[in-house]
């Protein structure tokens, strides 16, 4: 390419087909350089991401009026890494002196909801391919809490919903998703918004007309809350909190958040063994896994 840009006052004057054949030419030598030469370096380095999981379950029995939970239980703990190109893993575990962290196993990104890992945006299908290594739960700078609040049974034309007003409290990142689909019948979240632009349809103890459209990568839905300002609450208070219709049966609800600027031990050995060609983000985080019956 560069040569022909060079030399373009011969292109007038070349015949068609051997034009076609410096393209090809060309084409193919870059090609084949691309893929003989090691694709990264310190100024094109491989973009990978490092998160020390601390994991547990709760299980809600709504199937009445008050409220029942069961204590949360442990759920493996760990390091999640995944690099954010096509390369995958493989690259860190071929040419990376120390590879990825010790005991990495591939990891089902189709378990739970959403992969039951705490994927910062809803690009699960983007960063799939990462590997898992057990570890003991890492600490925790803020606590992160879910709670079911009240439960309101209602009877919509015949049809018996459950109203569960959802209580929120964590760091200034919060993500969760809902599922499945078929069993959320609308939520309270985008109530002010609809009350701004007019809707006075949508009353106090009414949800907004509509829920966000179907995903491709999940039965389910996706939230990601983020709070701002100078005196976040950061799990002293309540982040957040929100009203959904749940119909009869089994309800779930996997909630997580970030602490970018928290590493844990494991985390910081892992960053001080990362070669010169890896760029890597590496924090602590906290994912819950909440069943209902209702």
């Amino acid at each position: 390419g560069g040569w022909l840009s060079w030399n373009a006052q011969i292109l007038p004057r070349a015949p068609r087909r051997q034009l076609w054949l410096m393209l090809l030419t060309a084409w193919l030598l870059g090609l084949l350089l691309a893929a003989g030469l090691f694709p990264y370096s310190t100024d094109r380095p491989k973009r990978v991401f490092m998160q020390h999981v601390s994991r547990s379950s709760t299980h809600w029995d709504l199937t009445h009026v008050q409220l029942v939970s069961s204590e949360p239980l442990d759920m493996e703990s760990g390091i999640w890494t995944v690099a954010l190109d096509s390369n995958g893993v493989a690259s860190l575990q071929k040419y990376a002196p120390f590879g990825c962290p010790a005991g990495s196993r591939p990891w089902d990104d189709s378990v739970g909801l959403y992969g039951e890992l705490p994927h910062p945006f809803p690009l699960r299908d983007f960063v799939s391919g990462g590997v898992w290594a057990p570890r003991p739960r890492p600490e925790l700078p803020v606590p992160l809490r879910l709670s079911v609040v009240a439960v309101e049974p209602q009877n919509l034309g015949g049809t018996s919903v459950k109203h569960l007003t959802i209580s929120v409290a964590g760091n200034t990142h919060i993500m969760m998703t809902l599922g499945p689909r078929s069993a959320v019948t609308g939520w309270s979240l985008g109530f002010f918004e609809a009350r701004g632009h007019g809707d006075a349809i949508v009353k106090p103890g009414t949800f907004p007309a509509g829920l966000p459209p179907k995903r491709s990568d999940c039965d389910c839905y996706y939230v990601l809350f983020t709070e701002g300002g100078g005196d976040p609450s950061r799990g002293r208070a309540e982040a957040f909190n929100f009203t959904v219709g749940v119909t009869p049966g089994n309800f779930r609800i996997d909630v997580w958040t970030t602490h970018l600027e928290a590493k844990s031990p494991q985390l910081q050995k892992e960053v001080e063994h990362a070669p010169s060609w890896v760029s890597l983000a590496a924090w602590v985080s906290e994912f819950q896994v909440h069943t209902m019956q209702v």
